[in-house]
């Protein structure tokens, strides 16, 4: 990066469609100390299936992806945080549960899931 402001901050975000971990691992080191906020979501690929039925068979379709808790989905935000923090990351993390979550919408299980992301907060 040239010519950036030294008071420039950037968000940076990892998300299920990133190409690769070694790539956001080594995106979040080096961005570490410019990064002002990050916001973090888990998720699990579920499978899908079409039903042939000439066939009285499925078909695999693409997958969908369910949010679940952040220790629970397949993205590593330990080593991304982990990484941010080694950059000289200083900034906020906010949790996103804005799409549907494994459990429900209920208050019950919006609590449970921000009680699990605050402990995980906590272990790093």
């Amino acid at each position: 990066m040239r010519n950036v402001s030294p008071g420039a901050k950037t968000s940076l975000l990892s998300r299920k469609r990133s190409p690769s971990r070694i790539f956001c691992l080594a995106a979040a080191r080096k961005l570490g100390a410019l990064t002002a906020h990050t916001t973090i979501a888990n998720y699990q690929r579920r499978p899908r299936y079409r039903l042939e039925a000439g066939l009285v068979n499925y078909t695999p379709q693409t997958p969908y992806v369910l949010a679940v808790p952040i220790e629970e989905g397949f993205i590593d935000y330990r080593g991304f945080l982990n990484a941010l923090r080694e950059g000289g990351f200083e900034g906020t993390v906010a949790y996103e549960m804005c799409s549907p979550l494994a459990g429900g919408g209920s208050m019950e299980n919006l609590d449970r899931c921000a009680r699990l992301f605050i402990e995980f907060i906590r272990s790093l």
